[in-house]
């Protein structure tokens, strides 16, 4: 998700190895994995990974109720070689995404947005990659859970009404068959947003008693992207004096996702898809979709081309490198395909510019692999963060946002397709629909009571939002913005999902002065981007 800043931290790495923080001691070798870690119900750091530390910490299903039993968290550290850093805890998004390999691939971009002063600390929330509980719909079948994916969850085609009976059935499916596999030990209701947010404040009192101080008094520090916002926000609603640092960035509707499937992620999609071709067209030959079209729109419209010649006849694929077996290509994939690019330009916009130049002569080699078509990727990866995020989505609602009528189903989806038929197509399978027969639900304690919100919070909260951001429109910013009194909204102009897919050294300079003493931007506060997709020229400042 992130774009790579240049960031070293030789020295600190060095301090710290001296210190012994990142060698083995006696008897103790470095980890590479979470397998041979002991799970503690105190913070035990365990050297892994070379330049990081390790842990799993135990924690109780409910803290309300110790008889429905425990289970673990992973997590790992990247040390500060200030000795009074404090812990910044990181969550990337999903939800089902991993912060352990967000620190262990990103600590250099993170660093240079939040400052070296702190820890950065990933963890993997409940039910999330090294953590437990395990709520696959498929335990001990790798196989089984990768075929259901790429059968049953295509974008949604609403042009006929089999294709939206079509996806209804696949939605009831999924819901019907994870329930029957969640229901034998019951550990899945215990994976929501709440709950997590239970643990963070769980973390930061031990982290404090450590230190020998009051549990009580424990701040948290934190960085929240796309869902991570959602747990940041609950967080915040429900725990408004125990913030220290806390910066939210691609904001999601906290609101309109326990309640109603993340149908407000939408409103900046179509400008997002739109300045793709923009880029294009002003990039020249950078840009080989480009070739002699006048103007962006022509671009676009070249591309409409395109999707529509697949909706009349798919592309037969067999022959790219490791396909298993022959597959075609379809117009959803396309969508599938253009709606992920716009979450990254930098690296992305390059991609898709090939993408689009092989299909409009008949390849679709490239469409196919980015899409996974004719492959088989058992036993790796183990883990796959789309089946995660539907679990924890549904856990989240609660039963609250009711889909299981086939006329409130098409609703919804000609909703969310008349919005952005971009994204639309793309959201009814990932949120909202897959909950409509999932019949696990969290304890009452569990349930996110309502609209987040809070007339005072013990430290300002950072919101920072792209004007053209797919998933996570700037209005949503503007929202939260509103709902925590004393909070700032930071604005970067630009394409991408949260302003980690951008270089700005201006919202880096604000994010680190608010995380250094507090200050917030000053209202109305807009940064620009310092690279242009397709060019390695710097953007002009305004």
């Amino acid at each position: 998700m992130k774009t790579s800043l240049v960031f070293t931290a030789v020295t600190g790495l060095a301090s710290l190895a001296s210190a012994g923080l990142l060698q083995p001691r006696q008897n103790e070798t470095m980890e590479y994995g979470f397998e041979n870690l002991k799970p503690s119900k105190d913070i035990v750091w365990t050297p892994c990974f070379d330049n990081f530390t390790c842990a799993l910490l135990e924690v109780p299903l409910d803290y309300t109720n110790a008889s429905a039993g425990i289970t673990t968290l992973a997590f790992t550290k990247y040390w500060s070689n200030h000795s009074d850093a404090e812990d910044v805890l990181i969550n990337p998004g999903g939800p089902g995404d991993s912060g352990v390999q967000e620190i262990l691939n990103g600590y250099e971009n993170l660093q240079d947005r939040i400052g070296p002063q702190y820890n950065l600390v990933g963890f993997d929330p409940r039910g999330v990659n090294n953590s437990g509980p395990n709520v696959t719909c498929f335990p001990g079948d790798p196989r089984a859970r990768n075929n259901f994916d790429t059968q049953f969850f295509a974008p949604v085609d609403n042009s006929t009404e089999y294709g939206l009976a079509d996806a209804y059935q696949r939605t009831g499916a999924f819901g019907e068959w994870c329930t029957s596999v969640h229901a034998i030990n019951g550990t899945a209701s215990y994976v929501g947003t709440v709950a997590v947010a239970q643990d963070m404040l769980h973390y930061v009192e031990l982290l404090a008693e450590s230190k020998g101080c009051q549990k009580d008094d424990a701040k948290i520090y934190y960085y929240g992207t796309s869902y991570g916002t959602v747990l940041g926000a609950t967080f915040a609603t429900l725990y408004p004096d125990r913030l220290g640092r806390f910066v939210l960035d691609g904001n999601v509707d906290t609101e309109n996702y326990y309640l109603s499937g993340s149908e407000n992620g939408l409103y900046a999609t179509n400008d997002a898809a739109r300045s793709f071709f923009t880029y294009c067209f002003a990039a020249g030959d950078r840009c080989a979709f480009r070739q002699n079209s006048s103007s962006a729109d022509e671009l676009q419209q070249r591309y409409l081309a395109i999707t529509n010649t697949l909706k009349e006849s798919p592309i037969a694929v067999a022959s790219i490198e490791n396909q298993f077996y022959p597959a075609l290509v379809t117009w959803q994939d396309l969508i599938g395909q253009f709606l992920s690019k716009l979450y990254q330009p930098l690296a992305m916009f390059p991609i898709l510019d090939l993408m689009l130049t092989q299909l409009e002569v008949g390849n679709a080699t490239l469409l196919a692999a980015a899409s996974g078509k004719g492959t088989e990727t058992v036993p790796a990866p183990v883990y796959i963060s789309a089946e995660t995020q539907r679990i924890v989505s549904c856990i989240d609602q609660a039963g609250r946002y009711n889909l299981s009528d086939f006329d409130k189903f098409k609703e919804h989806v000609e909703f969310v397709n008349d919005r952005s038929p971009v994204g639309g197509p793309n959201f009814p399978l990932a949120f909202g629909g897959p909950c409509r027969s999932y019949k696990i639900f969290p304890p009452e304690n569990q349930i996110f009571p309502g609209i987040p919100g809070a007339n005072k919070t013990s430290a300002p909260i950072l919101f920072i939002s792209n004007t053209r951001d797919p998933v996570t429109p700037l209005r949503n910013g503007h929202l939260l913005n509103g709902l925590f009194a004393g909070s700032g909204l930071l604005t970067l102009n630009a394409t991408g999902h949260c302003s980690l897919a951008q270089v700005s050294d201006c919202t880096a300079q604000y994010t680190r002065a608010y995380m250094a003493n507090a200050t917030l931007p000053p209202p109305g506060t807009v940064c620009e981007i310092d690279v242009i997709p397709f060019q390695q020229s710097t953007a002009s400042k305004k």
